[in-house]
């Protein structure tokens, strides 16, 4: 028993439950700031996988539009048919048209060379006129 009321009131001890006392309660309040943050960072985890979630979801929606959307469009083989059909169309309307204006271009030139002879013929007869009328006024 000497021992233990020695050891009590040694000065080398002194404090020492005072200070682990201290040091506990730090202890315990880290425990709760670390347990705290702890907890934060799960909460904004799961709401960062919630957000994520309806991010994808929203993803799958759009690409889903798209794949719709995508169905309605013509296809390059349509595309070609049409052209082809459109082609023979614009063909077979040209076609009677480029005849007429080549049968009017024919009468023009017909109608060109004829205006020349006329031409030719007119000057012809004015001169033969010109002739004999001056022929029969000095013939006077």
């Amino acid at each position: 028993m000497n021992e233990l009321q020695t050891c009590q009131g040694c000065l080398s001890h002194t404090g020492i439950e005072e200070r682990i006392r201290a040091s506990c309660i730090k202890i315990d309040a880290l425990e709760k700031v670390v347990g705290a943050q702890l907890r934060a960072q799960k909460e904004a985890l799961d709401l960062a996988r919630v957000e994520m979630d309806r991010r994808l979801e929203e993803m799958n929606q759009f690409r889903a539009q798209l794949t719709t959307q995508a169905g309605t469009f013509i296809t390059n083989k349509e595309v070609s048919i049409l052209m082809e059909k459109m082609e023979e169309k614009i063909r077979l309307t040209i076609s009677p048209i480029s005849d007429k204006i080549r049968g009017f271009e024919n009468l023009k030139l017909k109608d060109e060379g004829a205006l020349g002879i006329k031409t030719v013929v007119a000057a012809a007869v004015i001169s033969v006129l010109t002739f004999l009328v001056a022929h029969w006024i000095f013939k006077f």
